[in-house]
């Protein structure tokens, strides 16, 4: 390809970019500011997964399994694809953590409209029971160990007002300053660590808002079946986040592994 060609391609995609985005952001049409809005949204988290490609290391996730529930970023659909950020289910058997891709099933909330199709399997509350569970007992540790540290600051409070009405005219002031020094420095480290849990614990809390329009079930989208890049991965990418260790059961995943053959195979039915 020669410069001449690149540019010109370039230059009528942000021709037709401009032109579509224009286009639907001035309409009356809601349904087109809302695509509008949607795919500026989509094409910034695209550029940053294009950027991380060279430097992308599978490596550096966790391992995932059958069955791990992921929260994944499908991207912009077309027509009646599942898009953006979604829940889904991995299905591969096997995956090495020096794959970079990954098959997975896309899931869905259960609404009061939902038709459950012959394409999908109805899960129940199965996982917003799972996940509100592991919730409510990572929120209470965290609040557990915030107390703790608040007890410990306390502590040092007092250490501190004890330091200075013990400390007179003979006392040294070199000594005083660094045994001052050092409770505060314990004090700060202290307040740290508070203020990072409590951060933790607002953002287990919106997870958990975003749980309430599952409450009423969740849908395995079977026939939307997909092999994903790592990339997309947002949650859980280490062991330490929300989502580690929320899996379907094996009589749940065997329902969608059956589901499969059906939609997928020849395999005769038992």
């Amino acid at each position: 390809m020669d410069k001449n060609e690149l540019t010109k391609n370039i230059n009528r995609a942000k021709h037709k970019l401009n032109s579509i985005l224009s286009k639907y952001s001035k309409s009356n049409d809601t349904k087109l500011n809302k695509k509008a809005n949607l795919l500026s949204y989509w094409l910034v988290d695209y550029l940053k997964m294009i950027e991380r490609e060279q430097s992308f290391d599978p490596h550096r996730l966790k391992k995932y399994k059958r069955g791990d529930i992921l929260k994944v970023n499908l991207g912009f659909n077309i027509g009646h694809e599942e898009g953006g950020l979604h829940y889904a289910v991995v299905v591969s058997n096997t995956n090495a953590n020096s794959s970079d891709l990954l098959t997975v099933v896309p899931l869905t909330s259960l609404k009061a409209s939902s038709k459950i199709t012959n394409y999908d399997i109805n899960l129940g509350t199965t996982l917003y029971d799972k996940l509100t569970s592991k919730l409510n007992t990572e929120s209470a540790s965290l609040e557990k160990t915030i107390a703790t540290y608040k007890k410990q600051s306390i502590h040092l409070k007092q250490e501190i007002k004890c330091l200075i009405e013990n400390t007179d005219e003979n006392s040294s002031e070199m000594m005083f300053n660094q045994k001052f020094m050092h409770i505060t420095d314990k004090q700060n480290e202290l307040f740290k660590k508070i203020d990072i849990l409590q951060k933790d614990i607002i953002t287990l809390q919106k997870v958990q808002d975003e749980l309430e329009h599952m409450k009423s079930g969740s849908i395995a989208l079977v026939g939307q079946l997909t092999t994903i890049s790592k990339i997309r991965i947002y949650n859980p990418k280490n062991t330490h986040e929300s989502l580690h260790g929320i899996k379907l059961s094996d009589s749940e995943m065997d329902l969608i592994d059956n589901k499969i053959i059906e939609l997928y195979t020849k395999k005769a039915k038992n």
